[in-house]
């Protein structure tokens, strides 16, 4: 019997702005090393429930962390987010989106939708309905899609999903693990480059050698 790849666990949040500035980076580990390891994406859920409106201090805080990621790595955003919206800092609503489109095999697919849709288009993920719209622009079955997403065990889910990731040490995003199941579970954490993706790889490749 073939052995078992390593896996490469990728800790992230579809509200994190950190993971948007990692996409272009990400995206090529992952084509790159997916013979080499399984790539399990775990929800970090940022931030939990509210329906109290940001801060306006919270408000420059983050745009002002959308300014350092786009000087650093050319990132787009719009910021006309601020000025449309009522934001709050919620991004649970967002992660249970991306868990019912995950049964319908389109986690992916709904992680994009949201971030073009938040940092490109100006609109709020933290509302239902704006995320509701989004399956449907997917093509996501529609019923399957609302009652896993308004369920709570969808939430019952994110919740375990979240405890998962803060046990392999996934408490900043995006964040990357390498694990090992055998007689004694191995694990590596990979430091994040959000530039060098070639580094990460030969990294990755060189962990799944040794490992």
């Amino acid at each position: 019997m073939p052995a078992t790849k390593p896996k490469l666990y990728h800790v992230y949040d579809p509200m994190c702005s950190w993971c948007w500035g990692y996409k272009p980076t990400w995206d090529k580990i992952k084509q790159a090393v997916a013979d080499d390891v399984e790539i399990i994406y775990v929800l970090g859920g940022l931030a939990s429930d509210t329906d109290e409106p940001m801060p306006e201090m919270m408000q420059a805080q983050i745009a002002s962390y959308w300014k350092k990621i786009e000087n650093f790595l050319g990132t787009k955003f719009n910021y006309e987010f601020w000025t449309e919206n009522s934001p709050r800092r919620a991004t649970y609503p967002a992660c249970r989106a991306t868990l019912a489109a995950r049964a319908q095999g389109a986690e992916m697919e709904m992680l994009n939708a949201i971030q073009e849709a938040y940092y490109l288009d100006a609109k709020n993920p933290s509302d239902s309905h704006v995320l509701i719209e989004l399956a449907k622009q997917l093509g996501l079955e529609m019923n399957q899609f609302e009652n896993a997403f308004l369920s709570q065990q969808i939430h019952q889910d994110l919740l375990t999903e979240i405890s998962f990731a803060r046990s392999i040490g996934g408490t900043s995003f995006p964040s990357l693990f390498i694990v090992k199941e055998g007689e004694k579970v191995k694990q590596v954490d990979i430091p994040v480059d959000y530039k060098d993706a070639e580094l990460t790889i030969e990294l990755i490749r060189s962990v799944v050698r040794t490992i």
